[in-house]
């Protein structure tokens, strides 16, 4: 008897609690060598990877440069592959790469252009150190406990996502946010256990095949996260833009068969309450996903109820919202943990 679709993707979105306290052991257990490298100041950092990975490294180089102080910013891999000499300046930035597989072209290729070009190591976070991206730097932050046999990202993200709070309270040295994140894994299963079921109904709502995902400075990595999740698991319409961004031309095409998710962030929440209750006037279903509650009357709400600041609290928006993308795929006859072209490692020839 054959496993039925979604099995390995459902159990990774749900062991992401457990999951999540596994990579804190390698916290507690990286060596001090490498976090007085990541210590050192450098004039510039540089987040890169591909899909979910680029993703992160959105969120990842604006949580680096509000602790830090310190210039940051997310590049494609294949764009540092293909122009090394526009982004790895004369200031000898830091590279932090990031990849699950550990053998993907655009990022291993990447690494090799800053290699070539600078010298010196990368820091790479990955669920697979012992595959070629290991091969590359002795720099490692180790998820191998998040490894997935799902082809989308699920636990995966959300771990490497927690590697690069950590290290960027590291070279901040900010062990007091270090105690705050601590706390994420206690949240995940009282979430999903109240919201799991808010996640079925709004995924049963086939009338609603245009769905985007908004988000302001951090959240906006998540919400292009959410976005891909929702696109190749569920192959549903999905977008994603920053709060006020979308205002400028993309709310056009809002129709009453659009889903408008928000992630709600603390320091700019009364300008994006006031684009969600715009999306809603214009006849889209609004869903908030915030951490605490307000005025806003959406159509759904998902609370968070951490009382964690944004930074801290990033991996949390993912859960319920990877689990709406998988039952969305269920329900349409999907098999979540093969989506359509979509491959678990992107190898190129060149």
């Amino acid at each position: 008897m054959g496993k039925e679709n979604g099995t390995f993707t459902y159990q990774e979105i749900m062991s992401q609690g457990v999951t999540w306290e596994r990579i804190f052991q390698f916290i507690d257990t990286m060596s001090s060598s490498l976090k007085n490298w990541i210590k050192e100041e450098h004039l510039q950092t540089i987040f890169t990877g591909c899909g979910s990975a680029y993703y992160l490294s959105i969120s990842a180089s604006i949580i680096w440069q509000t602790l830090t102080g310190r210039i940051s910013r997310p590049v494609h891999a294949s764009e540092i592959w293909f122009h090394p000499e526009v982004y790895v300046t004369e200031d000898n930035p830091m590279l932090i790469a990031t990849s699950r597989s550990g053998e993907t072209t655009e990022t291993i290729r990447a690494m090799q252009s800053y290699i070539n070009k600078t010298g010196k190591e990368p820091l790479v976070i990955t669920c697979s150190p012992e595959l070629e991206i290991g091969s590359l730097t002795s720099r490692i932050m180790d998820a191998s406990v998040a490894s997935e046999q799902g082809v989308a990202q699920t636990r995966s993200i959300t771990s490497m996502y927690i590697l690069a709070q950590i290290a960027a309270c590291i070279a901040a040295e900010k062990p007091e946010l270090i105690e705050k994140i601590r706390q994420i894994p206690g949240f995940f299963q009282p979430l999903i256990d109240e919201y799991h079921p808010l996640a079925k109904e709004i995924a049963s709502r086939t009338e609603l095949d245009h769905i985007v995902f908004l988000g302001t400075g951090i959240n906006y990595g998540l919400a292009c996260e959410a976005h891909l999740k929702m696109k190749e698991i569920s192959l549903t319409h999905a977008e994603a833009f920053p709060f006020m961004e979308f205002r400028h031309g993309p709310k056009s095409i809002i129709t009453k068969k659009s889903l408008v998710v928000g992630l709600v962030a603390d320091q700019t929440r009364d300008a994006e309450l006031k684009v969600l209750e715009e999306m809603k006037e214009l006849g889209a279903t609004v869903l908030e996903v915030a951490d605490g509650m307000d005025d806003l009357k959406p159509d759904y709400r998902i609370h968070l109820n951490t009382n964690l600041d944004d930074i801290a609290r990033g991996p949390l928006y993912m859960p319920v919202l990877q689990l709406l993308a998988y039952h969305r795929a269920i329900m349409k006859g999907l098999d979540p943990d093969q989506p359509a072209h979509v491959d678990t490692v992107v190898k190129l020839d060149s």
